[in-house]
């Protein structure tokens, strides 16, 4: 189970997932969609946050599946 976050990147023309700490993931996709699906089932399995980024690096979409946020009673 990954324990840093998990990132959906573009690497040598694959779409892949690359975890912090870990490196990248042996598991390539065809698609930018493909990978994100797969990435955002790591990360709400481990309970870290998903980045999907674009081929040039830029961040498309952030989520976190953390379950240690805070509720705020008011």
């Amino acid at each position: 189970m990954p324990a840093g976050d998990v990132e959906t990147v573009f690497v040598d023309g694959q779409w892949t997932n690359q975890i912090e700490g870990e490196g990248l993931s042996h598991l390539v996709f065809d698609t930018q969609e493909e990978a994100a699906a797969e990435g955002r089932r790591l990360a709400k399995h481990a309970e870290v946050g998903h980045v999907v980024k674009n081929p040039d690096g830029t961040v498309v979409e952030r989520s976190s599946y953390r379950s240690d946020a805070h509720d705020v009673a008011g």
